[in-house]
């Protein structure tokens, strides 16, 4: 993951003020790891509905890969996103607190990986910014 963040912090940068993006990366990486880390811990300790643990560990499958595959993760993060919202169990239902969590753990992922676009792109090229990439 840290190759990821530190590819922000780009000396070429040529935008005219300092910025810290690489810092906001960095604590936004370590937001990723804790609900990669929830999302386990969840596994090992909830009794979920088998659908939800299958999304959860294709999920966490899709993130040992994230290194050489950044943008399989991130699909795979909105595509198991899109399955549990819609197994949603109905309000008043016991099962739904297990459901608002671990929907609430995909998209706090999903957002944090929209939000930093170059984590999932692969090896920045030079050049990059002044295009606007």
């Amino acid at each position: 993951m840290y190759d990821r963040v530190i590819r922000l912090n780009d000396p070429e940068n040529p935008s005219s003020i300092l910025t810290d993006e690489w810092l906001d990366a960095g604590l936004g990486a370590l937001t990723l790891g804790n609900e990669i880390l929830r999302l386990r811990r969840w596994l090992e300790t909830e009794r979920l509905p088998v659908e939800i643990r299958s999304a959860i560990e294709k999920t966490i499958d899709a993130f040992r890969r994230f290194l050489p595959e950044p943008q399989h993760a991130a699909a795979a993060v909105k595509d198991q996103m899109q399955e549990i919202a819609r197994l949603d169990p109905g309000a008043g239902q016991a099962e739904r607190r297990g459901w608002a969590r671990v929907l609430g753990a995909f998209t706090e992922i999903d957002f944090y990986l929209t939000h930093n676009p170059l984590l999932t792109k692969g090896k920045k090229q030079s050049g990059d910014y002044a295009q606007g990439n």
